[in-house]
């Protein structure tokens, strides 16, 4: 039996010990505590089986300030925590490496959180490429940069979309101490900002007005359980 398993099973134990048989009771508590010896748990531990991660590739390997915007206001919204984290994946007989937007929540939280990234993610690069197209006369670094500000508006604009759809649970002592054991190496790192020098103009303007179009739907019929968003693939 792995330790998820027997997370599970202890809890369950844990549950029938609350039962008005006394017999019952008294046999499922001690089979509880017979298995958190036997696999090393404690009650922290089953706390904390409530906390997971999911994660979603990034749009660029580089961690851009819109990107980091987006990360930050959907794991807010959802009551969870989020970090970018660099993952190598295997092309061929090669590794190449890969950079992920990681969101950690209670109970569903972060998988919708992560699939809510997706969604909008997708559509702010989409969005971000066809600004950029659409400058002219330009170096190629000022159309980056240009694009990169339209993107960060595009975020802010979004942002009451995300918040209309998403709860904030309360969970984020529970999260934090999940952080401390799985992740403590973590640091900050600055986000990279193009538009700083550059000739930029009504860009954040532009993107903030594109992305109060920004499309993000709950799923109907559900009520209970964490919400289920789809993305209509009309908006790219």
């Amino acid at each position: 039996m792995d330790r998820s398993k027997a997370i599970d099973k202890i809890r369950k134990c844990l549950a029938l010990s609350r039962s008005a048989n006394e017999h019952e009771a008294g046999a499922a508590l001690r089979q509880a505590q017979a298995l958190m010896r036997e696999h090393g748990i404690d009650e922290g531990d089953l706390q904390l089986a409530d906390v997971a991660e999911h994660g979603a590739v990034s749009p660029c390997m580089a961690s851009n300030v819109w990107e980091v915007r987006l990360g930050q206001m959907v794991a807010d919204a959802f009551g969870c925590i989020t970090f970018s984290a660099i993952h190598y994946v295997l092309a061929g007989y090669s590794k190449r490496k890969r950079r992920e937007r990681m969101f950690v929540g209670v109970g569903g939280a972060a998988e919708v959180a992560t699939y809510a990234y997706e969604v909008l993610a997708r559509q702010c690069a989409a969005a971000r490429l066809r600004h950029i197209a659409q400058q002219k006369r330009c170096k190629p670094i000022t159309k980056t940069a240009r694009g990169d500000l339209f993107a960060q508006g595009w975020v802010v604009g979004a942002s009451q979309l995300v918040e209309r759809l998403a709860g904030r649970p309360a969970h984020r002592a529970l999260i934090h101490q999940y952080m401390d054991r799985h992740h403590p190496q973590l640091r900050d790192v600055d986000a990279r900002n193009t538009a700083v020098g550059r000739n930029v103009r009504d860009d954040a303007v532009q993107g903030l007005r594109a992305g109060q179009q920004a499309r993000l739907d709950r799923g109907l019929g559900q009520a209970a359980g964490p919400a289920q968003l789809q993305h209509a693939e009309g908006a790219r």
